[in-house]
């Protein structure tokens, strides 16, 4: 099989969630509240077209709807009541990074990249307890133990944002060592925020938001936790090693690291799902 062989199979057994090219069509709450406010004080004819990621997922004229938020856009232009406002507005994303395929993978050689929703998430969060009030905290991040084996369901909450005061920690996994919550400021307002910084790994100093390194764990748990046959599953781990994250570092480097695709392949079949 070529990369675009191996990319259709991993969106169809749900390793990966998306292409690049639809993430990148996802409108972000303010984006919403925008539609949603110019409907209510002009009218549905108040929208004539509405482009995102460089495609049109709305056209009056047409009345042609697309995207992964044609039910939102429905709703707002059509069908929200006098008086909606973004109080309305719920939020119905994704709750996991996602892994992405990327649309400009190099030749030969697939590019595996990440959406992390948790900071578009929080807009929609009325801040509870202590924070309803507080000028200088947002809320808390959930930071994520760098290590292969942490949980799966861990490691895709890494960078949650929860405006309450005392979060519990993802999927309730009851081990402190897999990761903890980081007070959050106001100081960089969320949509402005970049993942600069350095945090710890198993493999050294990553990026703050898991880099590749979070990329390429997510990949291969997701492999062995997919319906796929034991040998497929080998097979794809193998394949692995010629994908790269979308950060520049090929993913053989990691598998280096854990002692080559054989010791890889016995140490996630030891990991807890």
């Amino acid at each position: 099989m070529d990369d675009n062989q191996i990319i259709d199979l991993l969106l169809a057994a749900e390793v990966l969630d998306e292409r690049e090219s639809v993430i990148r069509q996802r409108l972000l709450h303010q984006e919403r509240v925008d539609i949603l406010e110019a409907v209510q004080q002009h009218g549905a004819g108040a929208v004539a077209q509405l482009t995102k990621g460089d495609q049109v997922i709305y056209d009056r004229d047409t009345e042609a709807i697309a995207g992964p938020d044609e039910e939102f856009l429905d709703w707002a232009i059509f069908r929200s009541p006098p008086g909606a406002s973004a109080e309305d507005l719920i939020y119905d994303g994704p709750e996991t990074v996602l892994l992405l395929a990327m649309d400009h993978s190099y030749p030969g050689r697939a590019v595996i990249g990440s959406y992390s929703p948790f900071k578009d998430r929080a807009a929609y969060q009325t801040p509870e307890g202590s924070l309803a009030n507080d000028q200088v905290l947002y809320g808390y991040r959930f930071s994520a133990t760098m290590q292969l084996r942490n949980a799966l369901h861990v490691l895709e909450q890494h960078g949650r944002l929860e405006r309450v005061d005392r979060p519990s920690l993802p999927a309730a996994s009851g081990q402190d060592w897999q990761g903890g919550w980081i007070a959050k400021t106001h100081a960089i307002a969320p949509e402005l925020e970049t993942p600069d910084g350095q945090m710890a790994s198993e493999i050294g100093p990553i990026e703050v938001d898991g880099g590749d390194y979070l990329r390429f764990m997510l990949l291969v748990r997701r492999i062995m936790a997919c319906a796929l046959s034991d040998t497929d599953k080998a097979n794809l781990i193998y394949r692995s090693a010629s994908f790269q994250g979308e950060g520049g570092h090929s993913f053989d480097r990691f598998i280096d690291f854990h002692g080559g695709a054989d010791a890889l392949l016995r140490k996630l079949h030891r990991q807890p799902g």
